[in-house]
Formats: structure tokens, sequence, C-alpha cells
């Protein structure tokens, strides 16, 4: 329902064997938190590459003190997380009741993306996940070649058509908080962007664009801190430039080059301790329309900053992902 008041889903302690998801519901003016209560069952898996016996979970009450949300909490044992190989997803039913009044109820899908930064890698369902992705617009893209080539699609502001579609074919999706001409979403847009992008468990990565000071881009991570759950992000950043200072919240650069350009040897001396995404434009002479970059135009990126990784004083480079646009 459109008038519903917001909630968030909120990734709990997890591993193969057992998982807590958290439901936040924000609470309407002048409601009492003692007198509200969140309930309803989360039940699942289902998938369209396996077959699992569905199991239901109920929402219990998460007890607290009094404030404007109200928590409730599923547990799932041999819980299903969404990778782009299993893109798992449950079923949520849910009302938020005060008293004898429903305030609001919720039908909808639910992903869960163990997702997260270990060191300067990113991890992805217990194992080191290495993006390929290819620059486009959601409305051109092919999800089912993207999907047989494991790519992901890096797009300004997706589609909820785009992105419920990638969260059932299993494609993994590095949203662009800019819109269709680059230019920055304003704060109030990129925090409502991130609120829903965090129910959909293909997007693993949001970007905060170059045009976004890295102040800004901090004031972005603070504001969305407790609604991201394992929603992961990425500053990007100029490559040809020494690395800039991480803002707080921030949880990786995308680094961007030029074509046939390396990054500033600073990169390798002086890395910063956030994950690498390395990000360049493909030097295409054709007519003009789409540019048709490909897996191969990562393979080149990811070949050449080999190269240039273990060239010259200091550490061999390690990036955790590549883009190619």
């Amino acid at each position: 329902m459109a008038s519903d008041p917001p909630l968030d889903c909120l990734l709990g302690r997890c591993d193969s064997l057992r998982a807590e998801v958290f439901f936040r519901a924000a609470l309407p003016p002048g409601v009492d938190a003692a007198d509200a209560t969140l309930s309803g069952t989360l039940t699942g898996p289902d998938c369209r590459r396996a077959i699992t016996l569905p199991v239901t979970a109920r929402l219990a009450a998460v007890p607290g003190p009094p404030q404007a949300t109200v928590v409730a909490r599923a547990i799932l044992t041999e819980p299903s997380f969404w990778t782009p190989e299993l893109p798992n997803r449950y079923r949520l039913d849910a009302r938020l009741v005060a008293g004898n009044r429903e305030l609001a109820a919720w039908q909808r899908p639910v992903g869960l993306r163990r997702l997260g930064v270990r060191g300067r890698s990113l991890w992805l369902d217990g194992r080191r996940y290495v993006p390929r992705g290819i620059l486009g617009r959601s409305a051109d893209l092919d999800i089912a070649g993207f999907r047989d080539a494991a790519l992901a699609a890096v797009v300004a502001d997706p589609t909820d058509t785009f992105l419920e579609r990638s969260d059932t074919e299993g494609v993994a999706v590095i949203g662009l908080l800019a819109d269709g001409q680059g230019q920055p979403l304003e704060m109030a847009a990129a925090v409502e962007r991130l609120a829903a992008w965090a129910w959909h468990p293909a997007v693993l990565v949001a970007v905060v664009v170059a045009a976004v000071p890295g102040a800004e881009a901090g004031r972005i991570a603070a504001a969305t801190r407790s609604s991201r759950n394992t929603l992961l992000l990425a500053h990007e950043v100029d490559g040809t430039e020494p690395p800039p200072a991480v803002a707080a919240g921030i949880d990786l650069f995308v680094v961007t080059l030029p074509a046939g350009g390396l990054p500033h040897k600073a990169w390798r001396t002086e890395p910063p301790g956030v994950p690498l995404m390395a990000q360049r434009v493909v030097d295409v002479a054709c007519a003009p329309g789409p540019k048709p970059t490909s897996r191969s135009d990562c393979d080149a990126l990811q070949a050449a900053l080999a190269g240039w990784g273990t060239t010259g004083r200091g550490p061999a480079s390690d990036w955790a992902g590549y883009v190619a646009g």
C-alpha cells in the first residue's frame, strides 16, 4: 500500500545453519509503541533454478525501549541466501497493528543477501566475489545475456521492473546514484533510492558518483546506515589522481580510468584500506550507439591492471572488481 509506513529488512547473525531476519516498521505519529505489534510469516525459499521444500517462520516481537519503530524477528534454519547462481527469495506477509486497528500490511519478496567486506575484497555467501560489470541502461540491457555471461549490470537509477527481474533471474546489479545523464541524485533522492534498493538482493553495490564530494558521500552513508543492511556503498573517484581519504561509511572505491589508462602510481604504493573496483572507458571506434562492451573488456582491464600492479616498488595491487563501459 502506498500509504504504508517505511519497513526495513535487516539480516542479523547468520551462517549456513541459522539466520536471524529482523523487520523494523516506522510508527505513524501519535501511535504508542507499547500498543503496536508487527506480526506475520516468512515463507520459502523460492527459486527458478532449484527446488527446496518451503518452510514458514513466524515473526516474533523484539522487546526494546519505547521508540518510533517496532521490531520483529524471524529465525530461519538452514537458510537459503540469494546469489546470482541461486537467486533464492522468501515471501513476507506482515501486519502492523495498534490495539484493534491495522495500520499497515505488507506482502513482498525478501532476498537474504549475505554480503560484506573482508580486507580489500568483497565476499558473497562465504566466498570471495569479484564482479565483472558492464555499464548500460536498464531499458536496453539483455538480462538473460548478463545472467548467462555471469556479468553484473552497472546502471544509473535502475527501474523497479529491472530490479525485480534481476532479483528473479540472478543478475547482480551495481546501481549508480545518478540520473540518465550522469548527474548525481539529490541527497533526499539518494537516501530514498538506497532504502528501496536494499529490498532488492540483486543490488550488491550502490555508487555515489564522482561529482559528489567525499564529505557529501559520507553524509549519504550516515543517513542510510541503519536501512542499507548488507547493501555496500561505494564512492566513485578519479584513478589518475592519488587516492583520496575514505569518507566514514564508504565501503569501497570505484576507481575510474580513461580508455587505455592506468592508475596513478600512488594507488599501488599507498593504497587506501578499502576494496577497489576498477572502471575503465572502452575505446571503441564505431558508429554512434551503444558500445559493444563485453566480459572480454573486463578481462582485458584485469590483465592490464595485473601487469601494472607487479611493476615498480610497493606491493602488488589487488582489485575487488572490474567494470567496462
